[in-house]
This record gives C-alpha cells, structure tokens and sequence, in this order.
C-alpha cells in the first residue's frame, strides 16, 4: 500500500551552489532550511526530505494550517494527514555563485 500523498499549492524557492571543495549547497529561506550534499541528485533528495522533517514537525505541533497560510499556499485536496503522509511542494533551485 502507497502512503497518502498530501499535494501543496505553492512554491519553495531555494538558493543553490557548488562550494569550491565540490559539495553543492542549497539554503531555502522559507522555511529555514539549509542541506548540503555531494552530488546534486543527493541535494534535491536531501530538500525534499527536509521539507518532509519540517511539515510533519509543523503537523505535530499543530502549526500546519497556519504556517501554509502565512505564505499563500494550501493543500490542493485536504485529507487526514497521518505519520505516513508524504508531501508534495514544487520547490525551484536558482543556481547561484557557482565554483568549479
């Protein structure tokens, strides 16, 4: 059985860049969250496991609901959100400072 899928309209934008020690590096400032990886496929799994982290934190605080209405965004279907849930929020990286 799949986990419920809560999909979020908005958008994530994140400042990304390699370090010159070759790490890629993203900050996304709302809400804070900073990862660092080797490769950039690690990074973008590393963002979308963050976003995971704070959702579900910001759910068990019972901050959910106002926190996506601080910054515009709501879940396109609402359901029961369970410890299983994954959430779905478009996030764009815009490459910036790039070393190589």
């Amino acid at each position: 059985m799949s986990n419920e899928v809560v999909r979020i309209k908005g958008q994530l934008d994140c400042k990304v860049w390699q370090s010159e020690s070759g790490a890629w590096i993203a900050v996304c400032d709302n809400p804070e969250l900073t990862v660092q990886a080797d490769t950039w496929a690690e990074m973008m799994e590393s963002i979308h496991e963050g976003l995971e982290m704070v959702f579900h934190e910001l759910m068990n605080t019972g901050e959910f609901d106002q926190f996506l209405a601080d910054r515009g965004w709501v879940v396109e279907e609402p359901r029961e959100i369970g410890t299983d849930t994954e959430f779905d929020l478009p996030f764009v990286p815009e490459l910036v400072g790039a070393h190589g």
